[in-house]
């Protein structure tokens, strides 16, 4: 027997021995314990305040602070501002906070 038949008799065996893994006990864990599960992360709350456009300007105030395109705000980004809506980056997903009420839109020559 050669060195490489040796070599590929050694492998099959390797390989069959190995078989599916499996986890093991903890012999700490106490009987009947259930690792906790994990919550999802709650999501944060937006709340559109305003929205200001005029002199080039793109501002809106959300969660009482005012914020304009490309700002962060907590965990989100504002993508675009304009007179009827906010679209926020959260997460890689686009969220948008529009008006619930009719807004009172004023312009600045």
């Amino acid at each position: 027997m050669n060195v490489k038949s040796f070599l590929r008799a050694n492998a099959l065996v390797c390989v069959g021995l190995a078989g599916p893994a499996v986890a093991l006990d903890d012999p700490t864990r106490p009987s009947g314990f259930q690792a906790p599960v994990e919550a999802p992360a709650p999501q944060a709350t937006f709340s559109l305040e305003s929205i200001m456009i005029g002199g080039g300007k793109r501002l809106a105030v959300i969660n009482g602070q005012m914020v304009r395109e490309g700002q962060t705000l907590e965990s989100a980004r504002v993508v675009r501002v304009t007179p009827e809506r906010v679209v926020l980056s959260v997460n890689g997903q686009q969220r948008v906070l529009r008006w619930h009420t009719a807004p009172q839109v004023r312009t600045n020559p």
